[in-house]
């Protein structure tokens, strides 16, 4: 126990309290999706501001060591700046992720990445697992996304132009690939 008579933290639940504290990089760490799989597996996806952070755990909170071999993972999308905002687990239990990451010019745009069920970036989406995509003529950001029954991916969101915070709804579908569904 702390000097205050907190139970410290630690990986894994705490049995007494039901609480859970992980640290998964040295940047705060920023949960913002969490979605249990049909075998009650707990993922949780968000950010550092750097890199999308993925974590998933037992039902009974640690780590599952059969996702990334070591239950945790940091992706860079695109470049320096890249933030995750929702989670989805496709019926055969890819995992894909939707957020906002930079594009290199300055601005940013969708990103999305999916992953096999092991962590492994999924070779058939996108480029190599990753996808950036540019919606609007500035900042992109997807806040969720959903599978439709068709098998398709809808993404949605916002964009605005570079100097303003006046944003506008978007909307992408995509195939399963990734690519643009025109």
């Amino acid at each position: 126990m702390s000097a205050s008579g907190n139970i410290a933290p630690v990986i894994g639940f705490q049995r007494r309290t039901g609480q859970f504290v992980k640290s998964l990089g040295s940047s705060g760490d920023a949960p913002s999706a969490i979605v249990v799989q049909a075998e009650g597996k707990i993922l949780v996806a968000g950010d550092n501001g750097y890199n999308f952070l993925l974590m998933r755990l037992t039902s009974d909170g640690s780590l599952d060591p059969s996702f990334n071999k070591v239950g945790t993972l940091a992706l860079q999308v695109g470049n320096l700046y890249n933030n995750a905002y929702s989670v989805l687990v496709q019926p055969d239990n890819k995992i894909v992720v939707a957020g906002a990451s930079n594009d290199g010019s300055g601005i940013q745009d969708f990103s999305l990445v999916r992953l096999n069920s092991d962590g492994s970036l999924d070779s058939s989406f996108g480029t190599g697992g990753k996808l950036l995509q540019p919606v609007g003529q500035g900042y992109d950001h997807a806040r969720g996304v959903a599978l439709l029954p068709n098998g398709k991916l809808i993404v949605a969101g916002y964009s605005h132009f570079r100097y303003t915070e006046i944003g506008d709804i978007s909307l992408v579908r995509l195939n399963d690939n990734g690519s643009l569904d025109t």
